[in-house]
């Protein structure tokens, strides 16, 4: 990149300046994403959309709100996500310059599969499939990857993975080491870890950046059947800012944990994922999809008010006339049902689920 934007400093022309900016802006973007600098992407689209929007209009001007919306996307933000891909994708479809639009429609159609909006996602899907304009081999991978959401949520989960691996071999054409990694990261999320374990491993000891390390291990994970690797993936993802990777690695841990009867573990993988998916609206994938979250009755959920609120066990049992050692017996599935194994993690608990609504 530095030799980039060197060269960039001999430009003099000033469409040649606008053009040559958007090539090194994104491609200094994609690189922080890719490589699993998530929170530093962030930073660097809010800088260039502010960048573009201070400067004379432009023919490059969607590239701003592009870069905002990937970064979006990325941290498990896809109501905002779905906002920038919009606004940009109605600008490029005036100007595309440098032609990112294929790479905008597919991030929007796997925007709005993650946010359960089928109509949307087939529309703009339609709408790339119909387009007879020219698109670049280097985003092929991605309309691929566009169509494995799509197929993920409406045919089936060996669609969506028969579509993500050709996003992977796209990929590998197109000399897209990092992409076919999250390629195929994807199609090990839609069922197909033993068939991309190894490939994955390969990556992981040929790239730099966290993301691909953890691709990686979060199909190793699944092909171990471990849930315990799965809940360290989860907590890696989400350091990175990661927040829809991570939820979907919780929940695979909390189905892993509860085939091997680890309800306490189980429990806490199913909050975790919970959380991460509520802080995104509610965000789907197939593994989000099949959580059961543990509910508590009534009066689990009276004796957890009280406890959270610092009664004694002795207290809440005259208050609710009950013996104490049943009130022992509730908030230990209480604990159970919630993961947690103290006071103060049950009025966090608590206190999430009021905020959540």
């Amino acid at each position: 990149m530095a030799r980039g934007w060197a060269a960039f400093e001999e430009c003099t022309a000033e469409p040649e300046l606008a053009i040559t900016r958007a090539i090194l802006r994104h491609a200094e973007l994609a690189g922080l994403l890719l490589t699993g600098r998530i929170r530093e992407a962030e930073a660097v689209a809010a800088e260039q959309h502010r960048a573009t929007m201070s400067q004379a209009p432009s023919a490059c001007d969607a590239m701003g709100g592009l870069s905002r919306g990937l970064a979006a996307l990325a941290s498990g933000l896809p109501f905002a996500a779905a906002r920038w891909l919009t606004e940009a994708a109605a600008r490029l479809a005036d100007s595309d310059p440098i032609g990112c639009a294929p790479l905008c429609l597919a991030k929007l159609v796997e925007t709005h599969v993650v946010l359960r909006d089928d109509g949307a996602a087939e529309q703009v899907l339609s709408e790339i499939l119909a387009s007879d304009r020219p698109v670049l081999d280097g985003w092929t991978p991605q309309i691929h990857l566009a169509r494995a959401w799509r197929a993920a949520r409406e045919e089936g989960l060996d669609e969506g993975a028969e579509a993500a691996l050709r996003a992977g071999s796209s990929a590998v054409r197109a000399a897209q080491r990092l992409v076919e990694a999250e390629a195929l990261h994807t199609a090990a999320r839609l069922g197909r870890a033993a068939d991309v374990a190894a490939r994955l491993g390969e990556l992981e000891a040929q790239l730099d950046g966290p993301l691909v390390v953890l691709f990686a291990e979060h199909a190793r994970g699944i092909v171990d059947g471990s849930g315990d690797a799965l809940d360290g993936v989860a907590q890696k993802f989400e350091s990175l800012g990661a927040r829809l990777l991570a939820a979907d690695a919780a929940a695979q841990a909390a189905r892993l944990h509860q085939r091997a009867r680890h309800q306490r573990k189980a429990s806490a993988s199913t909050a975790h994922a919970t959380r991460l998916a509520r802080a995104a609206g509610g965000a789907w994938s197939p593994s989000l999809d099949q959580l059961n979250p543990p509910s508590l009755t009534k009066r689990e959920h009276e004796i957890a008010v009280l406890a959270a609120s610092g009664t004694s066990n002795l207290d809440i049992a005259r208050k609710l006339v009950l013996s104490v050692r049943t009130v022992e017996t509730h908030l230990a599935h209480v604990y159970d049902k919630l993961g947690i194994n103290s006071r103060a993690a049950l009025r966090k608990a608590l206190q999430d689920e009021a905020e959540q609504g």
